[in-house]
């Protein structure tokens, strides 16, 4: 039913498959409300969505009474969702869990939602622990109508912003047999760019329910979300936000929406914004415009989802985040508060290499938090020991291009101990400079201006920590343009050093 093929972080590319066909995770169901569809099928199956959502409760009270599978040829997987959304919007509808779930089965969807009392944003303690109350009793309801062996079937976590609602709701669902589990009510808090809210929800939920379950994440679309929480677990997505903005004449970016009445170029190569320019694009009647517009926030879409995959495969997932997290202020803050409280916790499912994997990309001391970096240096702290058939000491710029040590390597032969400092990953024996991920890494270097508070601590470190292992005195090369004696100041005055002066590479 679910088969992971690749993993970086908690995040992971799989196969959902269903009694028609499969999808490829991570994947967004674009929603398709068949009254008012703007785009034909056929376009939005054309840009690589095999896939979508409608709703089923919608389609309940519209009498239609077909086969669903018909109705959406074009795509090889449909869900279906119980009508939770306009339970959310309107506190009521007129229709049942057991209603509900028997008309997803009579008109065939292969992924069918049973019917959640969703806790929205709501602050109201009361009312949060009576969704979880209710939807968990739905659910175990739900068991002895669905018919697992010929469609998938959907279990809403709920719980809101009331994480230890979330955690118990988390907990007694994964003991429940359904197939896929999600997070619904995130809506709202995607609107006010709460994303530090919504990470925090992800993660009550993903580590209480079977890792090998997928995770759906109810109404997030917009692709600034889509790679934090692939991230942090999360497989599934819907939204129909490709078509909302359109309709409001906003235009999808990976950093956020636009007005097309702000636009002076169409910063994006889709074949929408490929043949149109900005004033072309204006100039379009209502209809047309919006047609093309939500094509091009699909693409969009579709390449986030694909940016994201390729990143997992390279064991880049991390990287990437932190590219994203420099287009918007909210998502710098979101991808602080990953760094610093789920860190620790990502490195459990991240794998220490991927089949393809390529060098660490490092910018600041918050790129240490990549788990993967992270593992190697609190290795280096707590296990690494100097060889003892060192004599010497010689601590080196990872940078330095000069050959003044040359000289004192040949006279000391195979006595010298090579210990590179660089700005970001600080101290690193020479033997693990060849090694995964220390060694395969790309920094900034070091400054010209000399090195800072951060990378003189950890040359400290070291010192102190090793200094019986080596001779006196300790070498140090130092880049020309540094000034010796503001450096000598950081470093221990009990310990004998002697300063080479280098040419370093910037």
């Amino acid at each position: 039913m679910f088969k992971v093929k690749e993993r970086c972080l908690a995040g992971r590319i799989g196969v959902l498959k269903t009694k028609r066909g499969f999808l490829e995770t991570p994947y967004l169901f674009p929603v398709i409300d068949l009254e008012r569809q703007e785009i034909p099928l056929s376009e939005i199956r054309a840009l690589g969505f095999r896939g979508v959502i409608t709703n089923a409760y919608l389609l309940f009270r519209r009498g239609f009474k077909g086969d669903i599978t018909l109705l959406l040829k074009p795509f090889e997987v449909i869900m279906t969702d119980s009508g939770a959304y306009q339970y959310l919007e309107y506190g009521r509808i007129d229709i049942d869990n057991a209603t509900i779930i028997e008309y997803q089965k009579k008109i065939n969807s292969d992924i069918a939602v049973i019917l959640d009392v969703p806790t929205g944003d709501s602050k109201d303690r009361v009312w949060a622990e009576f969704t979880v109350r209710e939807t968990l009793r739905r659910a175990q309801e739900a068991l002895k109508l669905v018919d697992r062996e010929k469609r998938l079937w959907v279990l809403p976590i709920q719980g809101g912003v009331h994480l230890e609602l979330l955690e118990i709701s988390a907990i007694e669902s994964s003991n429940l047999e359904f197939d896929i589990y999600a997070l619904g009510s995130p809506t709202k808090m995607l609107e006010r760019y709460r994303y530090e809210a919504i990470l925090d929800m992800i993660f009550s939920v993903r580590r209480n329910l079977p890792f090998c379950k997928p995770l759906h994440l109810f109404g997030a679309g917009h692709p600034m979300m889509i790679p934090i929480a692939v991230a942090m677990g999360v497989d599934l997505f819907d939204s129909a936000s490709y078509i909302l903005f359109a309709r409001q004449d906003r235009y999808m970016t990976e950093a956020g929406t636009k007005h097309v009445s702000e636009l002076e170029y169409l910063p994006c190569s889709c074949p929408v914004c490929h043949r149109l320019d900005a004033r072309e694009l204006r100039e379009l009647n209502r209809a047309e415009r919006t047609r093309l517009l939500a094509l091009h926030n699909l693409g969009v879409i579709s390449a986030t989802l694909k940016k994201t995959k390729q990143a997992i495969v390279e064991g880049r997932l991390w990287e990437l985040l932190e590219e994203q997290s420099r287009r918007h202020p909210r998502l710098y803050s979101a991808f602080v508060w990953i760094a610093k409280r789920y860190s620790k916790w990502l490195e459990a499912f991240d794998p220490r290499i991927n089949r393809i994997s390529k060098a660490v990309m490092l910018y600041d001391l918050l790129s240490l938090r990549n788990p993967r970096v992270g593992r190697a240096l609190r290795h280096l702290r707590t296990e690494y020991s100097p060889p003892p058939l060192y004599k010497y000491l010689l601590l080196r710029p990872r940078t330095s291009i000069d050959n003044v040590s040359n000289e004192i390597l040949t006279r000391l032969k195979d006595q010298v101990h090579i210990v590179f400092y660089d700005e970001v990953l600080g101290v690193i024996p020479s033997e693990l400079s060849r090694t995964y991920p220390l060694g395969h890494s790309i920094t900034p270097g070091i400054r010209p201006w000399g090195p800072s508070k951060s990378l003189l601590r950890r040359i400290r470190e070291y010192v102190l920590k090793y200094k019986s292992s080596y001779a006196m005195p300790i070498m140090i090369e130092v880049c020309r343009e540094w000034d010796e004696s503001e450096l000598l100041k950081e470093l221990p005055s009990d310990v004998s050093f002697k300063v080479l002066v280098v040419d370093c590479e910037y």
